[in-house]
């Protein structure tokens, strides 16, 4: 299962996903339609789209073109960068270590 942090900085960073379900939850300024800014989480989270499920979108999309390994490190690597850029402490960062651990 990949290790979400759960710090919501996808659900507010639509604008830097290239696909039309992020153009379609986009509310015009980058955050999800179905993100509540004041509590930090998703309001459809039991019923989020595909997009938002990361073990269910590579076994329905990414399982011919990427390892699961590889495909949670690519993801990883995006949820940390933009950790990084909004100044989270790093433990909140994925650890990559974990994800390609045998």
């Amino acid at each position: 299962m990949f290790p979400c942090t759960q710090c919501g900085l996808c659900c507010q960073n639509l604008h830097r996903i290239q696909s039309d379900d992020s153009r379609r939850m986009d509310r015009g300024d980058g955050v999800c339609v179905n993100f509540d800014i004041t509590k930090k989480q998703c309001k459809v989270y039991e019923e989020r789209p595909l997009i938002c499920r990361i073990e269910e979108s590579y076994e329905e999309q990414y399982v011919n073109f990427y390892s699961k390994v590889d495909f949670y490190v690519l993801n990883a690597k995006a949820c940390n960068q933009l950790q990084d850029a909004a100044g989270l402490p790093a433990d909140m960062r994925v650890d990559l270590a974990l994800l390609t651990k045998d």
